[in-house]
């Protein structure tokens, strides 16, 4: 089988650790939480009401306890049918992606209902789904929507889906935000689902989550400081020392009536932190243990302080420790609270960090009240908050970046440093791998730093460390790639190469700077989808058969055939490039110039250049990384006009008016800048504050209007003219989105459309002030409008979709442009529209189709190296201009002119 798919049904050890966690979890004890169990049996029976129940409640209010109890309870029901649960874990990387929620849904409920079994798997037979490329959406499609509507029907009973902690989706890293977004998606559609469907679903309330659930669901408040809740906390107390006094053969007197209504005030309602209590004193001498705790001058109900006393009786009893061990400290507990997946004891991560075991050891032994006794992993994501933050002790004090930073660090080195070619000695290439992994072979460190280097890696940005982690990983892809394959291929791990490519390159697309970085990890995912089967099998292979018919327009193939000797060459070959890709990579922003002469390169910027457009000077705007708005001469590339220096961060967006009467720009800074174009100089500048990013701008046709997108997923809307006077008051602002705008564009005078991340795209009326929903499906990275049909076209998921606009109706469609809506194009980075032809840019080709009459009409027209991010049409809609990042990933400037001979 391919190893970047795998059949929805072949998922059952995540399956069986799910079980294991819930076990693990434990119910509501016999007494507890009636209140609220009898509401949710209530609301069960209740066909009338939202199929969706979303729980929430303070962090440790026990909203995991009830949803173990929902599920338990289900299971005993006569009346009612219990389908599946999926406990999402922060700390866990297996349990913290949607997908993955989606397959251990369904492969649970196939498990449990046959005919759900044999709806789902006969749409399977016709449909292997790709999960590395389908979307979260179509993948609900396929896995639980279709079988589910065969399956149930009108005189069935209920059938109960049971989703903890939503608000853990998408983990400690940088995809929480995105994987967030999917997987509300999910929860919106589900709401459209048969009453007999119920969904339970427990979270913090978060603003996106709110914003989402609100209006679709009912919901209920675990409640704090209620007297229910007080006696719950009091009964579980009660129950857990006595059966602590009995174990260490304390007074059967203890605890006494007063020490345990201190217990209970100081909880508070938070059942965390009454069971942090109990883990505390679960060691010989609890009474004295106890006394220690009721006079640490605790604050009823706050966890931290309760924290702070464990740090301060484990840690600082006597004197404080020494700096170097409070180094270590903080090491080694950065690396449990920021590891992707659980850690072992004696995991090979102490070696990497250069943590003594004992040393570990010691400070599990004196934390243990909050870490779990099998392996290292703390009880509740609570203490993790306590220690990246302000209330934690500065010397016990973590932070995340910093131990992403040294973690990652410590991976690459051991690979770059561990790497080699042929380490097993492989005599030859005639037989395939020994049948028994050769693990053994292998240091453990680094055979961890082959399974999750990328899982490691943080969030790059600007620091040094970043540009360290960024040559490392550089080093790694262009002098050790083919040996982390052969290691991979000979501990029969092949399987795993994909998903710390697809991880590597979801981190390094949402930085521009890193987009060459991002274009080299492209190349190697679709290295590995191709070859992948042929390298698991033999490792020599990896060199004799992949790289020799890899193609030679491939990063893989001009970075590593010049160095085998000999090499194959294949002599015939049908395509020039790799068929497969995985994902598009964000669109930068190109304009032709109005007479269509093809632009030159442009240097002088200090970083990637970002957006360029033209004036009507015919001059080239570029706007950059390194903060600035440079204007340059399209026919020699030197620079003209005195540049824009206002912006403190990297500058998203440059947009120009149709008229070229003024020009705006956009930044990471929260500011945007509007000046008049009517001279060689600049004429006026004001710059104005947004609540987050700027991410895109612009301009409406006459350049009286502005439209901004902000990663907050705000629109506001600003007069060009006041804001020129200094008033820089958005009028009006349009809060739709629950995530990044990606971008904008005005349809008339009045009237503009935004896309964003979240998979919408709004039309904004700014005379009435009112926003009207049009599209709600895949994450929109790209749009552009049409006028002959009124129409917006779209990059939404991996295809180009267009819907037709008409007055007084919602948007008909969507429209494949790109065909079935099941066939997904190869990274596609932008759109572009005249009239009626849409252009778009998958790889290293352009397409363009008539809307008209959906054909297509011209294409693919071939001509780059790179990677094609941007793409756009002549005045006349007779040209098409095209540009492309080049290896390092700064924006070229170099473009193809091509006469389409359209007429």
């Amino acid at each position: 089988m391919n190893p970047s798919k795998s059949a929805p049904l072949e998922t059952g050890s995540l399956a069986a650790n799910q079980d294991d966690a819930e076990k693990g979890r434990g119910c509501c004890l016999p007494g507890t939480r009636e209140r609220i169990l009898t509401e949710i049996k209530m609301w069960l029976k209740d066909t009338a009401a939202p199929n969706i129940l979303w729980i929430t409640g303070f962090p440790g209010s026990g909203k995991t306890t009830v949803a173990c109890s929902v599920v338990d309870n289900c299971k005993k029901a006569l009346d009612l049918r219990f389908g599946a649960s999926f406990f999402f874990a922060r700390d866990d990387g297996d349990f913290v992606s949607p997908s993955t929620m989606l397959r251990a849904i369904a492969f649970e409920l196939a498990r449990n209902h046959p005919a759900f079994r044999d709806a789902l798997v006969a749409d399977q037979e016709t449909y292997m789904i790709d999960f590395t490329t389908t979307s979260v959406q179509e993948q609900f499609r396929r896995l639980l929507e279709q079988p589910l509507q065969s399956f149930v029907h009108e005189d069935s009973v209920a059938l109960v889906i049971v989703v903890d902690a939503a608000d853990e989706c998408g983990g400690l890293g940088p995809f929480h935000e995105q994987d967030l977004v999917e997987m509300l998606t999910v929860i919106q559609s589900w709401a459209k689902l048969s009453p007999l469907l119920r969904l339970v679903v427990t979270s913090r309330e978060e603003r996106s989550i709110v914003k989402v659930l609100t209006p679709i669901s009912k919901h209920l408040e675990l409640e704090l400081f209620s007297e229910e809740a007080s006696q719950d906390i009091e009964k579980f107390l009660m129950c857990r020392l006595t059966n602590l006094g009995k174990k260490y053969c304390v007074s059967e007197a203890w605890p006494s009536r007063d020490d345990l209504g201190s217990l209970v005030r100081m909880a508070k309602g938070l059942f965390v932190w009454a069971t942090t209590a109990v883990h505390f004193l679960d060691e010989p001498s609890p009474d004295k243990k106890l006394q220690q705790l009721l006079c640490g001058e605790l604050v009823e109900g706050d966890i931290t302080e309760l924290y702070k006393l464990i740090l301060k009786i484990s840690f600082c009893e006597r004197r404080d420790p020494p700096p170097d061990f409070l180094e270590v400290f903080r090491t080694f507990v950065g690396a449990i609270a920021t590891a992707s997946h659980p850690l072992e004891k004696n995991s090979p991560i102490l070696n990497l960090l250069g943590v003594e075991t004992s040393t570990a050891e010691f400070i599990c032994s004196q934390l243990r009240s909050v870490m779990h006794g099998d392996g290292y992993r703390f009880r509740h994501q609570s203490f993790v908050d306590f220690l990246i933050s302000a209330n934690c002790p500065s010397s016990f004090q973590i932070s995340d970046r910093i131990c992403r930073q040294k973690i990652s660090f410590a991976i690459l080195r051991c690979l770059n440093d561990s790497l080699q070619f042929n380490p097993t000695d492989v005599k030859t290439s005639h037989r395939s791998n020994p049948s028994a992994p050769a693990v053994d072979k292998f240091s453990d460190k680094l055979l961890y730093s082959c399974q999750f280097w990328a899982d490691a890696l943080p969030q790059l940005e600007g620091g040094e460390e970043d540009d360290r982690i960024r040559r490392s990983l550089m080093a790694f892809f262009e002098t050790k790639f083919l040996f982390w394959l052969e290691v991979l291929s000979l501990t029969k791990q092949m399987s795993c190469a994909l998903g710390q490519l697809v991880s590597a390159k979801k981190l390094l697309e949402a930085r521009a700077r890193d987009w060459g970085l991002c274009a080299f990890v492209t190349d190697a995912i679709k290295f590995v989808e191709e070859f992948g089967d042929c390298m698991g099998k033999s490792a020599p292979h990896i060199y004799l058969s992949a790289i020799a018919f890899c193609p030679r327009n491939s990063t893989i193939h001009q970075t590593y055939a010049p160095l085998i000797q000999p090499c194959a060459e294949v002599t015939f070959q049908t395509a020039d490039s790799l068929r497969r890709g995985h994902r598009a990579i964000p669109a930068t922003h190109v304009h032709v110039a109005p007479d269509s002469e093809v632009a030159r390169s442009v240097e002088g910027h200090e970083d990637d250049i970002l957006s360029v457009v033209f004036t009507h000077n015919q001059c080239v705007a570029s706007a950059s990384y390194d903060g600035t708005v440079r204007f340059w001469d399209p026919k020699s590339g030197a620079p003209v006009l005195t540049p824009l220096i206002h912006h403190k961060k990297a500058v998203t967006s440059v947009a120009c008016s149709s008229d070229r009467a003024y020009l705006a720009s956009g930044s990471k800074d929260g500011t945007a800048t509007i000046w008049d174009m009517a001279t060689r100089e600049p004429k006026a500048i004001t710059t104005f504050a947004h609540d987050e990013a700027v991410t895109c701008v612009a301009l409406s046709p006459v350049g009286t209007l502005l439209v901004t997108g902000c990663k907050s997923g705000l629109v506001p809307f600003w007069s060009v003219l006041q804001v020129l006077q200094r008033d820089a008051e958005a009028r009006p602002a349009f809060r739709e989105h629950t995530s990044r705008v990606t971008a904008v564009a005005f349809l008339d005078g009045d009237a503009a459309v935004s896309g964003s991340s979240d998979g919408s795209i709004w039309m904004h009326h700014l005379s009435s002030e009112r926003s009207e929903l049009l599209v709600r499906g895949e994450p929109i990275r790209s749009l552009a409008v049409t006028t002959t049909p009124r129409s917006i076209v779209a990059v939404s998921g991996r295809s180009v979709v267009l819907w037709t606009l008409s007055d007084g109706n919602g948007p008909s469609g969507p429209i494949y442009l790109t065909g079935e809506a099941d066939f997904k194009f190869d990274e596609i980075g932008a759109v572009a529209a005249h009239g009626s032809r849409v252009a778009a840019a998958a790889g290293t080709n352009l397409r363009v189709w008539d809307v008209e009459s959906r054909k297509l009409i011209l294409g693919p027209l071939f001509g780059h190296r790179g990677l094609v991010t941007s793409v756009s049409f002549s005045d006349d809609g007779k040209r098409l201009i095209s540009g492309s990042w080049d290896r390092s990933g700064r924006f070229s400037g170099r473009f193809s002119n091509r006469v389409l001979g359209l007429d």
